[in-house]
């Protein structure tokens, strides 16, 4: 694999890492931990530092998701949304954006030489600061998009 096709990939040391999406309208972060044995192999892309460090998606207005992980020993891609609360858009937008996650992975792994195809997808919206505290750190099923929500400000994910 060619990593250093993406200068902006980082290695995530653990299992567990700091979300955040910091802007001039929003500014919020959330923990996530990823089940594992003890071996991790994650590795982080921050698709807004991507996208506006490339040179050829300078006039790029299509919304898509914040992150996308990589577990390179489970073979699995995690594509992430971050969103305030749950009234801050809806399934269908949110579910449109992770779409657009899945068309990044794809040409980011054919960057780093990596078969997308072997990797399978994950698609999250985590609401953090969501009005319900007993849904705080759960993740469940949106079943009509086939996308999971996590809620809160600490969040595990299988």
């Amino acid at each position: 694999m060619n990593y250093d096709a993406i200068t902006d990939i980082k290695k995530i040391e653990g299992n567990k890492v700091q979300l955040s999406e910091i802007n001039e309208s929003v500014n919020y972060s959330t923990a996530l931990r990823i089940a594992s044995n003890k071996q991790t192999d994650l590795y982080l892309i921050d698709l807004p530092i991507v996208k506006s460090k490339s040179l050829y998606l300078t006039d790029e207005k299509r919304k898509d998701c914040d992150f996308v992980i990589m577990d390179i020993l489970r073979k699995k891609v995690y594509f992430i949304e971050l969103k305030s609360s749950t009234d801050a858009a809806s399934s269908k937008h949110i579910n449109e954006q992770l779409l657009c996650g899945e068309f990044w992975w794809k040409h980011l792994a054919f960057c780093m030489k990596i078969d997308s195809n072997e990797y399978d997808g994950v698609k999250l919206v985590i609401y953090v600061n969501s009005k319900n505290k007993r849904n705080f750190g759960k993740v469940d099923l949106n079943e009509q998009y086939g996308f999971y929500r996590g809620y809160g400000k600490n969040v595990f994910i299988d």
